[in-house]
């Protein structure tokens, strides 16, 4: 379940009607028999599938079921009784989408399927593999509902973030950690990412120990296209592009990032501890303890030839990124990657 949208212009409240108990026993009851009053249900149907729409997205739910339904609208212990039937009207129209069958939509064969097991193992071709092998098992599973809508305004904000228009690969951990506002759990990034990567919004890879991600910038030509055709169908089998791959530009530019991103945390640490040396060589001078003073230095003069190895290999790292960036060819990219094995240890 997503975070609510701090940025939403109101909260999530039960309508005023909530508190009249003539009003609301009607709207918690069953329907009336529809051919003596076929009005009653249409009625029960729109009250309960606007509710459940706006409470959705305002807290930015992207996936639920119907105990979490009845959590947020049970009143004096009582549950709505056409409940079911309200949530199955609203799949039949499109409002919401059963998990397994956008599951069983997806392109399984992507590189990055494996990221996503928890969400693979619930599809219908899991659970009919699952009945044919253990026939004796019966076991009773709640369907779990998609939000479209909800899907495709967490889409829209997302591409919205400054790293959607950098064209930079990063590492979906990453990405999640910048923004758990948007990616509440795995569950939800998984359908969101794959969504994105469905609509050739981003590519994805999940072939080295860590998944990969790239947004990718429209062309001229995919805007006009884009402005032709929305594209925010729920429905991965009727959005289906041109799969773009990310290249080894894209994974040597991940490798030198990381690699960056550590130099950069050792050398701070580094600095951090040459000034507690400083600190600690003084208040042994002033403590008369002139062999403790002289050790301290001793050590900070160790730490600083260090300190400048990571400095020189950061700065090699940074040149290796700029020239990687530059590269038109294969051949280049082997020749930089090469330099960067042969580099010494730091």
């Amino acid at each position: 379940m997503g975070s609510p949208d701090s940025s939403s212009s109101r909260a999530f409240r039960l309508p005023d009607c909530w508190k009249d108990d003539v009003r609301m026993t009607a709207l918690f009851a069953l329907p009336r028999n529809e051919s003596l009053n076929p009005h009653d249900w249409a009625g029960k149907y729109k009250f309960w599938k606007e509710l459940i729409l706006e409470w959705a997205t305002l807290n930015q739910i992207l996936v639920f079921d119907v105990e979490d339904i009845k959590k947020v609208f049970v009143r004096n212990g009582k549950f709505p009784a056409s409940l079911n039937r309200v949530l199955e009207d609203m799949k039949k129209n499109g409002d919401i989408v059963t998990k397994d069958q956008y599951s069983y939509q997806t392109d399984q064969s992507s590189s990055w399927a494996r990221w996503g097991i928890s969400l693979i193992t619930s599809s219908v071709a899991w659970s009919w593999n699952k009945v044919m092998t253990s026939l004796t098992e019966t076991e009773e599973t709640i369907p779990k509902y998609v939000v479209p809508s909800v899907l495709k305004k967490m889409c829209e904000k997302i591409l919205q973030l400054p790293i959607a228009s950098s064209e930079e690969i990063m590492e979906v951990e990453e990405l999640t950690d910048l923004h758990p506002e948007v990616f509440g759990n795995d569950e939800e990034t998984q359908l969101i990412l794959n969504h994105l990567q469905n609509l050739g919004k981003v590519a994805i890879e999940a072939s080295s120990d860590q998944t990969m991600i790239k947004f990718i910038i429209p062309t001229i030509k995919t805007k006009q296209s884009q402005l032709n055709n929305s594209g925010w169908s729920v429905s991965p089998a009727k959005q289906k592009e041109k799969t773009i791959e990310i290249t080894e530009v894209d994974r040597s530019l991940a490798t030198l990032k990381r690699t960056e991103k550590l130099l950069n945390d050792e050398i701070e640490s580094m600095e951090m501890e040459m000034k507690t040396l400083e600190q600690t060589a003084r208040a042994r001078l002033k403590e008369g303890s002139r062999g403790a003073a002289k050790a301290a230095l001793y050590r900070r003069k160790q730490l600083q030839a260090v300190f400048e190895k990571r400095n020189q290999a950061l700065s090699n790292i940074q040149t290796m990124k700029l020239q990687l960036g530059q590269a038109k060819t294969d051949s280049k990219v082997k020749l930089i990657l090469f330099a960067l094995l042969s580099m010494h240890s730091w």
